[in-house]
């Protein structure tokens, strides 16, 4: 047991060895953290005071940390921290777009909190950041604003498939819908308000889960033929 708000001794970890959990322990300030050849390493956190300086030993090697030890530590660390495995996993995403899974268990043991307390220590004292992370999160961590994050989003920072696809589907509708606006109202803008209208109907229909897709097609189709029993504004 050793105290983080001293110079400490990080014991018992294994050369390549693979970080699968961080967590604190419920009942003693304790910080715990599990390799994949599950040993675990428990250490008293104190006031962990993230800026002393560690001293590194990993288990069946001989030497003096002079900082190289630690820089692979930090690398450990990382590495476990961006990779997770398959029962243990706090990003998702692709590469350089890397975020935080939606997890209301991890918020409420606080696990990212204690990742974020390693990034930091590998950060201090390897030298090494967290590359991969969405740069539009990387931006909302470091001022806390979302009007700084926003303008670095993009459809990449999406990491289910699926959603991605639908976005971008979504987005080429918007944009022909725009255009389309724009022409009608040029030259019909007696029926610009019920394009609005319309457009409100396939929104709470996208929003409620329902079919907008299949609606849209459907309307579009029978406005071809009969456009006068099919006015935008009115739900059909």
């Amino acid at each position: 047991m050793v105290t983080f708000g001293e110079g400490f001794e990080l014991y018992k970890i294994p050369n390549g060895a693979g970080l699968i959990g961080a967590e604190r322990h419920s009942e003693d300030d304790h910080f715990i953290l599990t390799f994949k050849n599950k040993e675990v390493l428990v250490y008293n956190r104190g006031e962990l005071q993230l800026c002393e300086q560690p001293d590194v030993t990993f288990v069946g090697e001989e030497g003096i940390d002079a900082k190289g030890l630690t820089k692979e530590l930090a690398y450990m660390i990382v590495k476990g921290l961006r990779e997770g495995n398959k029962d243990y996993i706090l990003f998702e995403g692709q590469a350089n777009h890397l975020l935080p899974i939606h997890c209301e268990e991890h918020v409420q043991s606080k696990l990212f909190v204690y990742a974020g307390q390693l990034i930091a220590f590998a950060f201090l004292h390897g030298h090494i950041g967290f590359p991969g992370m969405s740069r539009a999160l990387a931006k909302y961590i470091v001022s806390e604003d979302l009007k700084d994050a926003v303008p670095h989003i993009c459809i990449k920072d999406i990491p289910d498939i699926n959603t991605r696809l639908l976005v971008k589907e979504l987005y080429v509708v918007l944009f022909l819908y725009w255009f389309y606006s724009h022409v009608l109202s040029l030259n019909f803008p007696q029926e610009a308000p019920d394009l609005m209208k319309y457009a409100e109907v396939v929104r709470d229909l996208a929003a409620g889960g329902a079919n907008w897709r299949f609606y849209d097609t459907q309307f579009r189709s029978l406005r071809q033929t009969r456009a006068h029993e099919m006015p935008w504004g009115t739900t059909h």
